[in-house]
């Protein structure tokens, strides 16, 4: 019984296994799994790779800009009025070149080219007509030196003391007529009074001083200098040993004197603001004789 049950094979996991086909069965494991066409015999299928975006699929970004294909342009410019933008660029240069000394001589005409040639730019859009651009720009740049140059020997020639004395002398001429005009009307205003009322002697001091205004009567003893400088009037003093003033001429037709036999002396007067108001007080003058020219516009409005 013992001999029996040592010659029988165990039963269990171990019966019928077979080394070979084991490993067969790990390798068919290992495998990825086929497609269900490679199962069935067919060849397996070949994924695709994306496709890029071209030039023409790219979509704006985000910001407004587009990609612009040089080329294309070109191809968009209406080839008409290319020619015709040349043209005017040719006609332009030929201007310029011509008329050089007349653009250099005049103030404006250098600005009005460029202006004309910016307008012609703003429809450039091919290289053809940026040459001529540029072209037209080189001639421009070496017109402003030109001017510029010109400017400075303009200003290297300007004699300032020549100009200054011609001023002043201008300026002199003027303050000289006025002040003849004011001389005159003074005298005139003079021998007014003294043709209305000869007896009466008319005061120095109530002549010149206007109450209102101490300069206006500095200015008033300064023309009437000038009556007295010439001979048409005389300051003399009276009984009370203050000056009066009167006209030579009424007095010397009258008199049967010669003016030129007359010593005449000249005297400076000093007069103060502090002087001036102690006049006007004393004298009681509250009208001034000499009226300005602001107060006869007044009157005459």
């Amino acid at each position: 019984m013992s001999g029996d049950s040592s010659g029988r094979r165990p039963e269990g996991r171990g019966r019928g296994r077979d080394p070979h086909r084991d490993r067969t069965r790990s390798r068919s494991r290992s495998r990825s799994p086929l497609s269900p066409g490679s199962r069935r015999g067919s060849a397996p299928e070949r994924r695709e790779a994306p496709e890029r975006p071209g030039l023409e699929d790219t979509e704006p970004s985000d910001s407004g800009d587009e990609m612009i294909d040089p080329a294309s342009l070109e191809e968009e410019t209406d080839p008409s009025l290319c020619r015709q933008i040349r043209h005017q660029y040719r006609a332009l240069i030929n201007s310029v070149q011509q008329n050089r000394e007349d653009i250099l001589n005049a103030s404006d005409k250098l600005t009005e080219v460029l202006e004309e040639a910016n307008n012609l730019f703003n429809g450039v859009s091919r290289a053809r007509e940026a040459v001529l651009d540029a072209h037209f720009l080189v001639l421009a740049s070496d017109l402003g030196k030109e001017k510029a140059k010109q400017l400075r020997s303009d200003l290297n020639s300007f004699d300032m003391l020549r100009y200054v004395e011609t001023l002043l002398k201008r300026m002199e001429e003027s303050h000289q007529e006025a002040t003849e005009k004011e001389v005159e009307r003074i005298l005139g205003l003079l021998q007014t009074y003294f043709q209305e009322d000869p007896d009466t002697p008319m005061s120095f001091f109530d002549f010149v001083i206007d109450p209102h205004s101490f300069p206006r009567t500095v200015e008033n003893i300064f023309h009437v200098s000038f009556i007295i400088r010439d001979g048409f009037a005389r300051i003399r003093l009276d009984q009370d040993r203050l000056p009066i003033i009167e006209p030579v001429n009424i007095n010397e037709e009258s008199g049967g004197i010669d003016q030129n036999t007359q010593i005449r002396n000249q005297g400076i007067i000093a007069l103060s603001y502090r002087d001036w108001e102690e006049i006007v007080r004393t004298f009681e003058i509250s009208e001034p004789v000499i009226s300005s020219s602001q107060s006869r516009q007044r009157l005459s409005a």
